[in-house]
């Protein structure tokens, strides 16, 4: 049995947690990734689920075009500059925060793409840009008009 049930997860790099594999086949995921990379193999990874929608794109407060620090440890990418000194300070994960280059990626709120849709679950974990992603969704400009039932912010 389907449910009318739509789910966004932002920042979906390793595809969605176990936690929602229950609802799998029954609502519609929506699975954003900004790694044009992981995002292709999100892809193919879910190719055969009509459930599972993977999109190569950054969500955020406005359309534009952003740029993102890739970092050693490709899950902890993001387009704000991390705290180098306060890393350093308490000798936390040096290696897996140091940048290894920088890419462009299109954004889009999340207003835009889902105009007049409900959205039910709203899953965040994008590396402290989270904030940039709720202005995005139901701003005083949106022509959406609905708004999501759960907001989970990781």
């Amino acid at each position: 049995m389907a449910l009318n049930c739509a789910v966004i997860d932002a920042g979906a790099r390793y595809g969605l947690h176990p936690s929602w594999s229950d609802l799998r086949g029954l609502v519609d995921f929506h699975l954003f990734e900004m790694d044009a990379d992981e995002a292709a193999r999100l892809q193919r990874k879910y190719q055969s689920d009509e459930r599972i929608t993977v999109y190569p794109l950054a969500l955020y407060s406005s359309n534009t075009t952003l740029t993102y620090r890739v970092s050693e440890h490709h899950a902890l990418n993001s387009v704000f500059q991390s705290n180098d000194d306060l890393l350093r300070q308490n000798e936390y994960m040096l290696r897996d925060f140091a940048a290894t280059a920088e890419r462009e990626v299109e954004a889009r709120t999340i207003d835009s793409l889902f105009a007049g849709r409900d959205i039910h679950f709203l899953n965040v974990d994008i590396e402290v840009a989270e904030y940039e992603v709720l202005k995005g969704f139901c701003s005083p400009r949106s022509t959406r008009t609905r708004r999501s039932s759960a907001i989970f912010i990781v």
